[in-house]
């Protein structure tokens, strides 16, 4: 009985944690809050599950289909509505006009998006990117008269921590 309710209160804890981060609190705040230091609220709650020492599982579907709803809403006009969804670093970075004129300069280029294609989840392994677990979902942006790289950063609260879009031909992509 005393190991389900410690085994719960873990659970709610990380839960808590993770809802703090989302809402945008850093790891100095939570640490207050928990009489914790920054470092060791981290080394806790940061990267491998705190239970099992292993990386987190990720669910990818919905990833997928977060990936490409990033880029239909960028191809419909509607950059904006992902600011919400942006960690405040890359909302900081990725402004909504930057965004619209890079997608300007795609559909000029190629014409609209017609879909999304060969979605796939890459690792920090794969990327050579340092993502505090998170994750790259890459696609093939499939124009009407050409294609282009598309990824999306998502951090290890599955926020948007990055996007990229450069043409087909580019090689050495950052992430």
């Amino acid at each position: 009985m005393a190991d389900q309710r410690l085994n719960h209160a873990r659970i709610a804890l990380d839960e808590a944690v993770a809802a703090a981060r989302a809402d945008g609190a850093s790891w100095q705040a939570i640490g207050q809050v928990l009489g914790m230091s920054r470092q060791a609220v981290f080394k806790r709650f940061g990267r491998p599950d705190p239970h099992t020492g292993a990386a987190p599982v990720r669910a990818v579907q919905p990833l997928i289909a977060a990936t490409e709803a990033v880029f239909t809403d960028l191809a419909n006009g509607r950059a904006a509505s992902l600011v919400e969804r942006m960690t405040p670093v890359a909302a900081a970075v990725l402004a909504v006009r930057d965004m619209e004129a890079t997608w300007a300069a795609v559909e000029r280029a190629d014409g609209p998006l017609v879909r999304c294609r060969d979605l796939a989840v890459r690792t920090p392994a794969d990327t050579g990117t340092e993502l505090a677990g998170g994750v790259v979902v890459a696609t093939t942006l499939e124009c009407e008269s050409g294609s282009w790289h598309g990824r999306v950063a998502w951090d290890g609260w599955d926020r948007i921590a990055g996007i990229l879009i450069v043409p087909d031909d580019r090689p050495g992509l950052p992430f």
